[in-house]
């Protein structure tokens, strides 16, 4: 039975793509100007579209870009014009304590992540959609009988959440009379 380990040994794409993602989410957490956090994120996002492609998601990577790094993007920086962060006089803030508990949980996480990467997981029981089956029907069509079927509530639920944050963001950024 293949392992995990066993599949991304081959594949030397995913630990470069991994690294730089990780690399592009820790410049974005502690960049201080916004704009420049934001494009660190996008950078993270396409890393992370790579990474689908070598999963074999086809159709994942392209929605990770069009979604991710299009739409909410835009939103991202939206957000980052009207609320005009390019004042840093007024954003700095006392860490205290806290940053030092922060800097010891982050290390405690990644003494966690070294220590599950030492557990070998073994590929389970192929499922409904096993790869040759998905291999032959298509990744799309995979993803909305599995979609459209077993999780067509929260699907739904989602699209409204969005839709409600669209009408959100309308609402403010509307000019008030005075």
């Amino acid at each position: 039975m293949e392992t995990v380990l066993q599949y991304f040994s081959i594949n030397p794409v995913f630990y470069i793509f991994a690294t730089l993602a990780v690399i592009f989410a820790l410049m974005m957490v502690t960049s201080e100007n916004p704009v420049y956090s934001a494009i660190f994120l996008v950078l993270t996002f396409f890393c992370l579209s790579v990474i689908y492609l070598t999963l074999e998601a086809e159709f994942v990577a392209v929605i990770q870009v069009l979604v991710y790094t299009g739409a909410i993007m835009v939103l991202f920086v939206f957000v980052i014009m009207l609320l005009n962060l390019g004042r840093d006089a007024q954003l700095t803030e006392y860490a205290g304590p806290m940053k030092y508990l922060s800097i010891l949980l982050g290390f405690a996480i990644l003494i966690q992540i070294g220590l599950a990467t030492k557990v070998t997981f073994s590929i389970g029981a192929k499922g409904a959609y096993p790869i040759e089956r998905v291999n032959e029907m298509g990744n799309t069509e995979a993803i909305a009988r599995e979609l459209f079927s077993q999780y067509l509530y929260p699907f739904e639920i989602a699209s409204i959440l969005l839709l409600l944050g669209m009408i959100g963001a309308i609402v403010i950024s509307k000019k008030r009379p005075d």
